[in-house]
């Protein structure tokens, strides 16, 4: 299963994880006599096998901190082994820390791995908890991440809140692609498909035509690639969700055609 948040991450086994590790470089602070230590030194050197084995001894001993903790770093081996059953059960864990750093990147990373098994709605809300532990360009990645997944899940109207809040709360890149994917997030009437830019361009006139006396948008031509094949779309409007994008279908009226309502972020 592919997702929408592949256009913001270089593809990969764990597709949205490398936009989420972007927040969990050095996470966790060594512990001494619990055996952290060695399960981080060993997850930086790549040993996640050994890693993952050290955590999971010490996510049993030590303080509540220290077995969250452990949990993390569990966790993130776990994602990187690809055993995503054990991943889950740590990084829950992890997300139960005193510890607000701790439990804000568990719960980014787990919903990384809740995305990537194809359950968006809950990856949404994990993202949504683990924001409440997080600031700054962190809040700001998480919120794009938790867009990316109300997206994937359909609710058009909560992914663009999530975009609109990363775009306020970062003034660097991530602040204008989160901004950019506000308008590529929602519902759309589309009017027609065509194979010939031109034919498009045309029956775009005609829509707009129509549409204008009853105060709509202009129809736009948007390009569609799929399987190598392109096709050229005459699409009407972004709309937060379907109900109003379907009242604004009902005003346009007959004569175009089949027009119908559409995900554009399944354009």
């Amino acid at each position: 299963m592919r997702h929408s948040c592949d256009r913001l991450v270089q593809p990969s086994c764990f597709r949205v994880l490398c936009l989420a590790a972007i927040l969990f470089s050095s996470a966790c602070a060594p512990r001494a006599d619990t055996g952290l230590d060695s399960a981080l030194a060993s997850y930086d050197a790549g040993d996640f096998e050994s890693a993952y084995d050290q955590a999971q001894s010490a996510r049993y001993g030590g303080s509540s901190r220290d077995r969250t903790e452990a949990a993390y770093i569990g966790g993130l081996a776990a994602t990187r082994l690809g055993r995503t059953g054990s991943a889950r059960v740590m990084l829950e864990q992890a997300t139960s820390s005193s510890d607000p750093e701790i439990a804000g990147r568990a719960g980014v990373t787990l919903g990384t791995v809740l995305l990537d098994d194809g359950e968006p709605l809950q990856a949404a809300r994990t993202f949504d908890s683990a924001a409440t532990h997080l600031h700054g360009e962190d809040l700001a990645r998480t919120r794009m991440l938790a867009g990316i997944a109300y997206r994937d899940a359909g609710y058009a109207a909560d992914a663009r809140k999530r975009f609109d809040a990363a775009s306020r709360s970062s003034s660097g890149d991530l602040g204008s692609r989160a901004a950019n994917e506000i308008s590529r997030t929602g519902f759309t009437i589309q009017a027609g498909a065509f194979s010939s830019k031109d034919s498009a361009v045309a029956h775009a006139t005609t829509v707009s035509t129509a549409a204008r006396p009853r105060g709509m948008p202009t129809a736009t031509v948007v390009k569609s690639v799929r399987n190598g094949k392109v096709r050229w779309l005459v699409q009407i409007g972004n709309y937060p969700d379907r109900a109003v994008a379907q009242s604004n279908l009902d005003r346009l009226g007959g004569g175009l055609g089949n027009p119908y309502v559409t995900a554009i972020s399944a354009n």
